[in-house]
Protein backbone atom coordinates (compact mmCIF):
# COMPACT_ATOMS: atom_id res chain seq x y z
CA UNK A 1 0.00 0.00 0.00
CA UNK A 2 1.23 3.62 -0.95
CA UNK A 3 0.80 5.52 1.90
CA UNK A 4 0.51 9.22 1.89
CA UNK A 5 -0.05 12.09 3.66
CA UNK A 6 1.59 14.84 6.14
CA UNK A 7 3.12 14.28 9.68
CA UNK A 8 3.29 17.52 11.96
CA UNK A 9 3.92 19.00 15.47
CA UNK A 10 1.21 21.06 16.38
CA UNK A 11 1.97 24.09 17.98
CA UNK A 12 -0.93 26.03 18.59
CA UNK A 13 -4.51 25.37 19.19
CA UNK A 14 -5.39 26.72 15.33
CA UNK A 15 -5.83 23.23 14.32
CA UNK A 16 -7.80 21.55 16.97
CA UNK A 17 -11.16 21.02 15.92
CA UNK A 18 -10.13 18.06 13.77
CA UNK A 19 -8.71 16.27 16.68
CA UNK A 20 -11.57 17.04 19.00
CA UNK A 21 -13.60 15.70 16.67
CA UNK A 22 -11.65 12.98 16.16
CA UNK A 23 -11.14 12.52 20.19
CA UNK A 24 -14.83 12.33 20.43
CA UNK A 25 -15.64 9.83 17.65
CA UNK A 26 -13.04 6.91 19.05
CA UNK A 27 -12.77 7.45 23.04
CA UNK A 28 -15.21 6.44 25.35
CA UNK A 29 -13.98 9.78 27.41
CA UNK A 30 -13.28 12.56 25.21
CA UNK A 31 -12.06 15.61 25.86
CA UNK A 32 -14.61 19.10 24.90
CA UNK A 33 -12.80 21.22 22.71
CA UNK A 34 -12.45 23.89 25.54
CA UNK A 35 -9.92 21.21 26.96
CA UNK A 36 -7.90 21.04 23.56
CA UNK A 37 -7.93 24.89 23.26
CA UNK A 38 -6.77 25.06 26.67
CA UNK A 39 -3.23 22.82 26.32
CA UNK A 40 -0.08 24.58 26.86
CA UNK A 41 2.12 23.40 24.15
CA UNK A 42 5.26 24.71 25.74
CA UNK A 43 4.06 21.35 28.02
CA UNK A 44 2.49 19.12 25.25
CA UNK A 45 3.49 17.50 21.88
CA UNK A 46 0.56 17.05 19.70
CA UNK A 47 1.12 15.00 16.52
CA UNK A 48 -1.07 14.29 13.26
CA UNK A 49 -1.01 12.64 10.66
CA UNK A 50 -3.26 13.75 7.89
CA UNK A 51 -3.77 12.94 4.04
CA UNK A 52 -6.87 14.70 3.09
CA UNK A 53 -8.64 14.57 6.68
CA UNK A 54 -7.40 14.07 10.14
CA UNK A 55 -5.81 10.13 10.38
CA UNK A 56 -4.45 10.07 13.15
CA UNK A 57 -3.30 12.08 16.17
CA UNK A 58 -1.24 11.81 19.53
CA UNK A 59 -1.01 13.78 22.55
CA UNK A 60 1.95 13.57 25.08
CA UNK A 61 2.69 15.61 28.17
CA UNK A 62 6.11 17.18 28.87
CA UNK A 63 7.61 18.15 32.27
CA UNK A 64 10.21 20.86 31.50
CA UNK A 65 13.53 19.65 33.12
CA UNK A 66 12.49 16.01 32.90
CA UNK A 67 13.13 13.80 30.15
CA UNK A 68 10.26 11.52 29.92
CA UNK A 69 6.84 11.74 27.96
CA UNK A 70 3.78 10.80 29.03
CA UNK A 71 1.22 9.52 26.88
CA UNK A 72 -2.14 10.68 27.16
CA UNK A 73 -4.19 10.01 24.18
CA UNK A 74 -3.26 8.12 20.52
CA UNK A 75 -5.87 7.31 18.09
CA UNK A 76 -5.82 6.13 14.53
CA UNK A 77 -8.99 6.27 12.33
CA UNK A 78 -10.12 2.88 12.43
CA UNK A 79 -10.62 2.51 8.68
CA UNK A 80 -6.89 3.00 8.39
CA UNK A 81 -5.81 0.23 11.22
CA UNK A 82 -4.58 -2.42 9.61
CA UNK A 83 -2.91 -1.09 6.69
CA UNK A 84 1.04 -0.24 8.16
CA UNK A 85 -0.25 3.11 9.15
CA UNK A 86 0.41 2.93 12.71
CA UNK A 87 3.74 1.70 12.76
CA UNK A 88 4.60 4.58 10.52
CA UNK A 89 2.94 7.29 12.52
CA UNK A 90 4.94 5.82 15.94
CA UNK A 91 8.30 5.84 14.25
CA UNK A 92 7.16 9.82 13.11
CA UNK A 93 5.76 10.52 16.58
CA UNK A 94 9.89 8.64 17.98
CA UNK A 95 11.67 11.03 15.90
CA UNK A 96 9.55 14.32 17.28
CA UNK A 97 10.21 13.11 20.95
CA UNK A 98 14.56 12.37 20.45
CA UNK A 99 14.09 15.83 19.22
CA UNK A 100 13.21 16.89 22.14
CA UNK A 101 15.49 15.01 24.21
CA UNK A 102 12.70 12.65 25.59
CA UNK A 103 14.13 9.27 26.37
CA UNK A 104 11.38 7.16 27.50
CA UNK A 105 7.68 7.21 27.23
CA UNK A 106 4.95 5.93 30.00
CA UNK A 107 1.37 5.27 29.38
CA UNK A 108 -1.87 4.10 31.44
CA UNK A 109 -3.80 1.25 29.09
CA UNK A 110 -7.16 -0.27 30.07
CA UNK A 111 -6.32 -4.09 30.77
CA UNK A 112 -9.12 -5.08 28.43
CA UNK A 113 -7.93 -3.10 25.49
CA UNK A 114 -6.17 -5.85 23.58
CA UNK A 115 -5.60 -4.12 20.46
CA UNK A 116 -3.98 -1.40 21.95
CA UNK A 117 -1.78 -3.76 24.35
CA UNK A 118 -0.68 -5.71 21.37
CA UNK A 119 0.97 -2.98 19.76
CA UNK A 120 2.82 -1.09 22.86
CA UNK A 121 4.17 -4.00 23.18
CA UNK A 122 4.81 -4.50 19.29
CA UNK A 123 6.56 -1.74 19.82
CA UNK A 124 8.43 -2.22 22.82
CA UNK A 125 7.04 -1.23 25.78
CA UNK A 126 6.81 -3.09 29.26
CA UNK A 127 4.37 -3.68 31.85
CA UNK A 128 5.31 -1.71 34.98
CA UNK A 129 2.56 -2.82 37.15
CA UNK A 130 -1.09 -3.38 37.33
CA UNK A 131 -3.73 -1.25 39.41
CA UNK A 132 -6.45 -2.75 40.42
CA UNK A 133 -9.74 -0.26 39.27
CA UNK A 134 -7.66 2.42 37.94
CA UNK A 135 -10.30 3.66 35.87
CA UNK A 136 -13.79 5.33 36.19
CA UNK A 137 -15.83 2.19 35.33
CA UNK A 138 -13.65 -0.15 37.70
CA UNK A 139 -11.60 -2.33 35.04
CA UNK A 140 -7.95 -2.57 36.12
CA UNK A 141 -5.33 -0.09 33.85
CA UNK A 142 -1.80 -1.25 32.89
CA UNK A 143 1.24 0.81 33.42
CA UNK A 144 3.52 0.49 30.66
CA UNK A 145 6.72 2.36 29.86
CA UNK A 146 8.75 2.56 26.61
CA UNK A 147 12.89 3.43 26.60
CA UNK A 148 13.94 5.17 24.27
Amino acid sequence: MNITGKFQELSSGSDLNDVAKMDEKHFPHPWKLSDWMELDFSKHVLVTWSDETLEAFALFGLVPGDDTAHLYKIQVDPAMQGKGISMLFWSAILNILKQKAVKSIYLEVESSNDRAIGFYKKVGFACLRRVKGYYSNGSDGLMLQLTL
